[in-house]
């Protein structure tokens, strides 16, 4: 059976350069691009702030779009433009009601209450932050501005109970993001809210799950910790680049970095594993990825990464336990599914291979499908047996494909 080798986390590298979230929240509406509705001296003004907003004429702009509105007060776009043109003039005060109407007009629109939310906490209206925070982050989970912001109002209030879900878990790519905001906004929030806060806000962005005896030491001063989350923030871009690149001397030199700084992931543990397997570190790896599992056995990305490693290792029945185990926590991944089909079969568990083919929601199985016809770093897995792979290449068609003998 000839092996894939080297390429059988090629993949993994793929699917990891797209997990990274995006540090804005959310989309905008789909706000008005046209006047049609608005009468002749209207549409003068709205004009006219367009290209002065366009030609970063902001004094000028401000005097337009008031008049436009003074005339067309609920227009959307115009309601946007003064409340984006306020809130970047760091008129905080000014830009609030255009968010509100905007608010109302748009209920839901995660990324209307998310920078409504982040006003309010400029203008230290921390309640108000709250509630606008909270529906951004109930509309959108995803977006980390609003949950950091939203993390450091729980920890101003002595509730580290709640900041803690809004961070934890953060892959790698919001981990670096984190680092860079707190790094900027240290001394902002120090003064907001005090030292104890910031240091909790710190060891959260760190992956630190409780908050644990003191330091060693005198405790961090301000500066100090915003030398930590520079270091760590650079440390995480240059491995992460690395890692999109191959370069594993320098991805695991870069999470080493990270870790000396303080950081506590188990991306970064699970990374570091895969770039010592590839340094040729094997044994080195393989008991990194089996403590990490010992430690936290919910993280599904050390199982996955476990499992191909296992592959590579031709350890087949090893490699289907955590496949198994990854799929039960992320049943929505094809690629793992793959995986765990080219696993049984290379253990020559064709039963437990089909099976686990006919369980898929179509979606998956046609992706399958299209990797068992060829290409795909796995495949050779399945030339134990051919009839399983033609019926496989077959799946998801209608009607179904009858059973391999």
């Amino acid at each position: 059976m000839r092996f894939p080798g080297n390429q059988i986390l090629a993949v993994w590298l793929a699917v990891w350069a797209g997990l990274s979230a995006a540090a804005e929240p959310g989309r905008p509406p789909d706000f008005p691009t046209d006047w049609t509705n608005l009468n002749e001296l209207a549409q003068f003004h709205a004009e006219e702030t367009q290209y002065l907003l366009e030609h970063k004429d902001l004094d000028a702009a401000s005097l337009e779009v008031q008049q436009a509105l003074s005339l067309a007060p609920d227009h959307p776009t115009l309601l946007w433009w003064a409340a984006d043109l306020y809130t970047k003039r760091g008129q905080y005060a000014m830009s609030e009601s255009y968010w509100a109407r905007l608010s109302e007009l748009y209920p839901s629109n995660a990324w209307v209450f998310a920078r409504w939310g982040n006003v309010f906490f400029e203008l230290d209206r921390f309640d108000r932050a709250q509630v606008a925070l909270a529906r951004a982050i109930e509309l959108d989970p995803a977006q980390l501005s609003s949950r950091y912001l939203l993390a450091s109002i729980h920890l101003m209030n002595g509730r580290r109970d709640l900041a803690e879900p809004l961070l934890e878990g953060l892959p790698l790519d919001e981990v670096r993001q984190m680092a860079t905001w707190i790094q900027t906004d240290a001394d902002l929030l120090a003064g907001k809210f005090g030292y104890r806060p910031l240091e909790a806000l710190c060891q959260l962005a760190l992956g630190r799950r409780s908050a644990g005896p003191a330091e060693s030491g005198s405790e961090p001063t301000v500066e100090e910790w915003k030398a930590r989350m520079g270091s760590v923030a650079v440390a995480l871009a240059g491995a992460m680049e690395a890692l999109t690149n191959r370069q594993w001397a320098a991805v695991r030199d870069g999470l080493e970095a990270a870790r000396e700084a303080g950081l506590e992931s188990p991306d970064a543990t699970r990374d570091h594993a895969l770039a010592l397997y590839r340094l040729g570190e094997k044994t080195r790896a393989i008991e990194e990825l089996e403590q990490l599992i010992a430690q936290r056995p919910e993280w599904p990305g050390a199982q996955r990464i476990y499992g191909l490693v296992l592959l590579e290792e031709r350890e087949y029945d090893k490699a289907v336990e955590a496949l198994v185990e990854a799929r039960k926590m992320a049943d929505s991944d094809a690629e793992t599914a793959f995986a765990l089909i080219c696993a049984y079969s290379a253990a020559r568990r064709f039963t437990d291979a089909r099976d686990t083919a006919r369980a898929l929601p179509p979606e998956q199985a046609r992706q399958v499908a299209a990797w068992a016809a060829g290409g795909h770093p796995y495949d050779s897995l399945l030339e134990t047996n051919r009839d399983l792979r033609t019926w496989l290449r077959n799946l998801g068609a209608e009607p179904p494909p009858a059973t391999p003998d």
